[in-house]
């Protein structure tokens, strides 16, 4: 009997969590109890990788150009680039990530023949109008925290972003620490941070974003928080938006401390689940977004470090 009643209880509570996501949309999962404490992690952040980009050039036992190498997303509709470590460039301690209006017939995925069509409808072949790059870091992170202290460009089109994506490609486990991109009120282009989560990649992403000064200004520094029970991210050091892997059954953010032993949670869906790597790149929007006559070109994301901890 008492067997029967647990099972009756498990199916009830994923019932209940199918209706999470129309309740919460940020917050939908499954349900799960918690079958061991949780542990607060108070040890000190260690160091574990550094750009600081004060050689001559890029360090590419660190980073490399999207991993199917040089070209687009594969089957991007939504951006215009071509991108090439041509449009990286280190000087004075500062990566430039540039943005060039210049044509190249070039193979969106580098190891496809020219003739097959991509799931944009294109063939693989194609004119590009605009150059500019997408870094990845070689290595992958699990648990960290991630900082970047840089300055973004000004103008219609441009797209920079400071991001993080896992393997499978195109599966799951991408967060956006930043993206900048086009506003309906485009005075308020450079003042939008965009803070995203994407689970499964283009089918389902929590949005968030605030208003803040002109970040095209100056450098400001931007920090992501991952470990196994949250994720946190910091604009200049002030904490600006907050998500919890765990939630109460009526959708009550529990953090480590709140957790309880045998209690029931729902457990976030679009949480990530796998090592991922950094990525910096500056795409060029398409559609209405798209730059026009005033974009000034070139323009660069100009970065002054990139740093990982881990506890």
């Amino acid at each position: 009997m008492k067997q029967l009643f647990f099972l009756l209880l498990a199916c009830f509570a994923i019932i209940i969590a199918s209706g999470q996501k129309a309740l919460y949309p940020c917050q939908g999962g499954q349900a799960a109890f918690l079958i061991e404490d949780a542990v607060c992690n108070y040890n000190p952040w260690q160091l574990v990788f550094e750009d600081n980009f004060d050689g001559a050039s890029l360090d590419t036992t660190k980073w490399e150009i999207q991993p199917w190498g040089q070209g687009s997303l594969q089957g991007d509709k939504h951006s215009y680039q071509y991108y090439s470590l041509d449009n990286v460039s280190i000087e004075n301690g500062i990566c430039k990530i540039i943005a060039r209006k210049e044509t190249v017939v070039r193979r969106a995925v580098s190891y496809m023949n020219d003739t097959i069509i991509l799931s944009d409808g294109l063939p693989n072949l194609r004119t590009y109008y605009y150059t500019s790059s997408n870094i990845w870091t070689i290595e992958k992170f699990g648990y960290s925290k991630f900082e970047i202290r840089c300055k973004i460009p000004k103008g219609k089109g441009f797209w920079p972003a400071f991001w993080l994506f896992g393997a499978p490609y195109g599966k799951y486990n991408e967060v956006d620490i930043f993206e900048f991109w086009n506003e309906d009120n485009y005075s308020l282009f450079s003042r939008v941070v965009h803070m995203n989560v994407h689970y499964p990649t283009g089918d389902d992403m929590c949005q968030s974003n605030f208003v803040g000064t002109d970040f095209s200004k100056d450098f400001h520094t931007f920090t992501f928080l991952y470990d196994n029970y949250k994720l946190e991210w910091y604009v200049d050091g002030e904490l600006k938006r907050r998500i919890t892997k765990f939630y109460s059954m009526l959708g009550q953010a529990m953090d480590c401390n709140s957790l309880q032993i045998w209690q029931q949670y729902v457990v976030k869906s679009i949480y990530p689940r796998d090592p991922m790597a950094v990525i910096l790149n500056l795409a060029l929007q398409s559609g209405d977004g798209s730059p026009n006559g005033t974009t000034p070109f070139p323009s660069a994301f100009e970065i002054d470090y990139v740093r990982v901890w881990q506890q």
